[in-house]
């Protein structure tokens, strides 16, 4: 799943988190609240990328889950793990940490949604 239906499946599963998701000219758009903030973000700023993971982080660990995040191979794909404590470990892979962190988080509330 690339990053733009990440977060339009996000968007559905978080809608006070992630929304405004849109693609324009092969770029990827999106609104995130973190912390106390909102902002906006486009798939090819750093910046943007990563205040998107942190906000992925926050929703992780609001829910008392774990996370990680960690280079999976040199040639810079990340594997991005979310636990459920006694339950559940999902990884996936990506291609920025908050791509990884996506499809992790994803797998996630899918199965915690399906009880």
């Amino acid at each position: 799943m690339n990053l733009f239906d990440a977060l339009k499946r996000l968007n559905e599963l978080l809608p006070e988190r992630i929304w405004e998701v849109r693609s324009i000219g092969g770029k990827v758009y999106w609104q995130v609240s973190a912390g106390l903030d909102t902002y906006s973000g486009a798939d090819d700023r750093t910046a943007a990328l990563a205040m998107l993971e942190y906000a992925l982080r926050e929703e992780i660990e609001a829910r008392g889950w774990g996370w990680i995040v960690q280079v999976s191979d040199s040639q810079g794909t990340y594997d991005g793990f979310v636990s459920i404590p006694y339950a559940y470990c999902f990884n996936a892979y990506g291609d920025s940490p908050a791509h990884a962190l996506a499809l992790a988080l994803i797998e996630a509330l899918e199965t915690d949604h399906r009880g």
